[in-house]
């Protein structure tokens, strides 16, 4: 609500009639030639106007029109501008009413424009915000609301970054023009040396935007993907970190001594994932606190069996990739999973059999990221076509299909399907109760009963005859053709 709130009142600030303004309608006579403005206007108060600039305070109790305009469009300091009765909605229409012109001719009245450049565009934004902030606090007391006081921090911060990218990458056009530079590529013909000629200033342009897209790129694909790229999380659920930090500020000192290691280990983990992946943070020198990523590795579990998946499993498996492909092999137990683990003639799946802990990391894992592309499973198939007839009753049978998320995700959708999930036996162990954890909802009652499963290893022959689908999804991509 309380956003919602702060949306509308920037959108009333930034343009009170709610609608197109016709900006030319601003260019109000005064002394001399007045400025035309071909973008929404911010007024400021003339007192702190200085000669030529766009001055734009935060503090401004009213918003006022300053008098910056002179012959010939040359702006120039004149006498106190006449200060708007109030910024309400009725501000710009006051601004256009032709009784302005019969006010003492020494006010002049001009209007800035907010788009002239990027200098301007981000005190007009940070004015703005402020104003609208301000408003909340006022209307709704709230000027003691800690909340609202760190979504304007952060909201803040947000528009400082985003005119700091701007700036700097405009910066590093102009030095590729100015220098006639090849622009970056990922064409094979590209630079290898994507900005040449670097002096200081570019090179702290080249930092800052490479750190805001980074920023950027983490905000967008969440802090799932935070916690798994890098050795240095595999230690933070190996010694319990996260599940260790309370959701307050922790010393480094307590911290060490509750997951048993020496303090300048733990300071060299955490800082290294607090600046590189944004998991932990440390808001006070000494003292650790939670961020979105180091949460989700404490309170959800996917998580934990996503970093065992990364680190147990495919890291092992990609460092011999490159054995295993020199052997020219397509049998199951020459792969770099197998070199790893030294699995002798078992393959992947028949080594985890004989390791259940891994083995149901792994099965959890796999429910987790192949669920990326269920919709287009769920769209693009005529499912609704297996059943034609009134009380028509179809089955899937869902081979090697863990612990039935799939099936449940087309459940949800089709009521007229029955599932059969088969798999190993150590795999969907306990997969039937984490059907029921997943379907306490009461639309998903009915849903559970539509799904059962059965082990079946997949080489041997198929038990369920006569099954409308045999659905194999991320399945035979394991195998050698």
């Amino acid at each position: 609500m309380v956003l919602a709130t702060i949306t509308t009142t920037l959108e009333n600030f930034l343009n009170p009639q709610g609608n197109d303004i016709d900006m030319d309608m601003l260019n109000v006579s005064g002394r001399g030639d007045a400025r035309e403005s071909e973008t929404d206007a911010i007024f400021v108060d003339e007192e702190v106007a200085e000669m030529g600039a766009e001055a734009i305070q935060p503090d401004l109790q009213e918003r006022a029109v300053p008098v910056v305009v002179g012959k010939g469009g040359v702006p120039r300091r004149a006498g106190k501008g006449k200060v708007a009765d109030s910024w309400d909605d009725d501000l710009i229409e006051k601004v256009q009413e032709a009784n302005l012109k019969e006010r003492n001719p020494n006010h002049g009245l001009t209007a800035l424009k907010p788009g002239k450049d990027i200098g301007q565009s981000r005190r007009t934004s940070l004015f703005s915000v402020h104003r609208a902030f301000s408003e909340l606090k006022n209307k709704f007391d709230l000027s003691g609301d800690i909340w609202l006081q760190d979504k304007y921090q952060a909201l803040c911060a947000t528009l400082e970054r985003t005119f700091l990218f701007s700036s700097q990458t405009s910066l590093i056009d102009q030095h590729l023009q100015n220098n006639d530079l090849p622009e970056p590529s990922f064409d094979q013909n590209g630079p290898t040396e994507p900005i040449q000629n670097e002096t200081l200033d570019i090179q702290k342009a080249k930092t800052d935007v490479i750190e805001a897209t980074i920023e950027l790129r983490q905000l967008l694909e969440g802090p799932m993907k935070l916690v798994l790229p890098e050795v240095c999380l595999y230690h933070i659920p190996l010694f319990n970190h996260a599940d260790h930090q309370p959701n307050s500020l922790i010393s480094f000192s307590d911290l060490a001594t509750k997951c048993s290691l020496l303090e300048h280990d733990l300071k060299r983990i955490i800082r290294y994932a607090a600046i590189h992946h944004r998991v932990f943070i440390e808001p006070t020198k000494g003292f650790v606190a939670h961020t979105a990523a180091s949460r989700l590795m404490a309170e959800n579990p996917v998580a934990g069996h996503l970093l065992s998946l990364t680190f147990d499993e495919c890291w092992p498996a990609h460092n011999h990739a490159v054995e295993a492909i020199s052997q020219r092999s397509t049998l199951a137990n020459i792969s770099g999973y197998a070199i790893a683990n030294n699995t002798g003639p078992l393959n992947t799946f028949q080594y985890l059999s004989k390791h259940k802990e891994r083995a149901t990391s792994f099965a959890f894992s796999m429910g987790t990221t192949s669920k990326a592309s269920l919709d287009a499973l769920s769209i693009h198939f005529p499912w609704s076509d297996l059943c034609t007839t009134q009380d028509c009753s179809s089955l899937v049978v869902d081979v090697g299909g863990s612990k039935g998320h799939v099936s449940l995700h087309l459940a949800r959708i089709y009521p007229d399907l029955k599932f059969i999930v088969q798999d190993l036996q150590e795999v969907i162990d306990g997969a039937a109760d984490h059907l029921i954890s997943l379907t306490q909802d009461s639309q998903d009652a009915a849903i559970k009963d539509r799904i059962e499963f059965a082990p079946h290893d997949m080489f041997e022959e198929q038990p369920v005859k006569n099954s409308d689908v045999y659905l194999l999804r991320y399945v035979l991509h394991d195998w050698g053709d």
